[in-house]
């Protein structure tokens, strides 16, 4: 790249006296080109020998020097200002790759899950970064949702623990030149007690001879409860005013039996 500086710099000396060299510094990005014209004039151009950076330095400074070849020496100055004009030569970087984070299930519309965030050292439009979730399954996309300037993540559905327990989410950053990147965002669903237990009789003996010995079993029971760990836990029992008892050992099973507590007498009610 060239920018030309001007045509000449007076100096109303002759000869010898008259301007016989131009400086320019630093020379770090820039250099100074001179040329004689054939009227004798002089044309000089600043010259761009180096990348520029705008994200390192946004404005550079230099100093333009003219020398004559008089004795003593005398030499003027002049100040050029150079600022440095974005590109969007930098992508969106994702402050995390992967997020990880809980929700309880049932919790409400609007509930913040978490916020995934990124950076873009650009400079005005291709500097601002908006949030997506551009491939994620149909159950997902209708559970969560990202905000597309803050980057929070809020549910947007009826999250069940009993449907799904995590879920993931691609998230992904972009600028308004085309250039993204993409954050993994790993949900877990905790567990809430929501559901009651139900039973299903497997197997039941409605004849019992009187003679049967204590703990005959006599029914059999399948308990199931969808919840989770303790939420999930469930324990038979019966009224205590009949002549059953449940087998204690499983009484926290996924079948209980139901045995005779003592000797039976048809004549008894």
């Amino acid at each position: 790249m060239r920018a030309a500086v001007g045509r000449h710099a007076d100096d109303p000396d002759v000869g010898i006296n008259d301007i016989q060299k131009y400086l320019l510094k630093p020379l770090d990005h820039f250099k100074l080109e001179v040329q004689n014209q054939p009227d004798g004039g002089t044309f000089i151009e600043i010259v761009l020998q180096n990348t520029l950076d705008r994200e390192k330095e946004e404005t550079h400074t230099l100093v333009l020097i003219a020398s004559d070849g008089g004795e003593p020496r005398r030499s003027g100055t002049v100040r050029i200002h150079i600022n440095v004009l974005d590109a969007n030569d930098n992508a969106p970087v994702c402050s995390q790759s992967v997020y990880k984070a809980e929700v309880r299930e049932n919790s409400p519309e609007g509930t913040v899950v978490t916020t995934v965030g990124a950076d873009d050292p650009d400079k005005g439009l291709y500097g601002e970064v908006t949030f997506s979730i551009p491939h994620v399954g149909k159950e997902a996309k209708q559970l969560f949702d990202v905000n597309i300037k803050t980057g929070e993540i809020k549910v947007a559905g009826k999250v069940d623990f009993e449907k799904s327990k995590t879920y993931q989410l691609n998230v992904q950053a972009s600028d308004h030149g085309g250039y993204s990147d993409t954050c993994k965002v790993i949900i877990q669903v905790i567990d809430e007690n929501d559901n009651a237990p139900t039973i299903q009789l497997m197997s039941f003996s409605n004849l019992i001879s009187e003679d049967s010995p204590p703990g005959t079993t006599i029914a059999v029971v399948n308990v199931d409860d969808e919840d989770s760990e303790r939420n999930g836990l469930v324990r038979c029992s019966i009224n205590s005013d009949v002549p059953f008892k449940i087998d204690p050992l499983s009484s926290w099973l996924a079948y209980c039996f139901l045995c005779c507590f003592y000797w039976l007498d048809c004549m008894i009610d």
